[in-house]
């Protein structure tokens, strides 16, 4: 997936879960591998379509955007047992929890743990 979207930005990631839950995030910086460190900037946001909408915005609380590893793409983070949303390196598992950087609800409707069965990120170029 990375290689797919280097240098692009912003991007919007949009998940849809076996629990019909539709929810993602949206990055203002370009993707890219990293390791151990979190990156981005405030523009960065979680949202869900359904069942509800809502967009969380950056708190301030802390710095954790966004931490991107070949195994992983997670956004958000601090004050939970892990990210506002992860999913795995073959797009096919994730977690969503209630996390400081966005002050956000798990997005699966609640559930913290989906399976995707829909996945699309998008680059919005001009």
């Amino acid at each position: 997936m990375y290689e797919r979207c280097q240098g692009m930005a912003p991007l919007v990631l949009i998940i849809k879960s076996a629990d019909h839950n539709v929810f993602g995030a949206f990055f203002a910086d370009p993707l890219c591998v990293r390791i151990s460190c979190f990156y981005g900037t405030g523009e960065t946001f979680l949202f869900t379509v359904s069942p509800i909408p809502v967009k969380y915005n950056w708190t301030h609380s802390n710095r954790y955007l966004l931490y991107t590893e070949q195994e992983q793409l997670a956004c958000g983070g601090g004050g939970s047992v892990g990210y506002g949303l992860m999913i795995d390196d073959e797009l096919h598992f994730g977690t969503t929890t209630r996390c400081a950087t966005f002050e956000n609800e798990p997005l699966n409707g609640g559930k913290e743990e989906f399976e995707c069965v829909d996945i699309e990120l998008i680059a919005i170029c001009s």
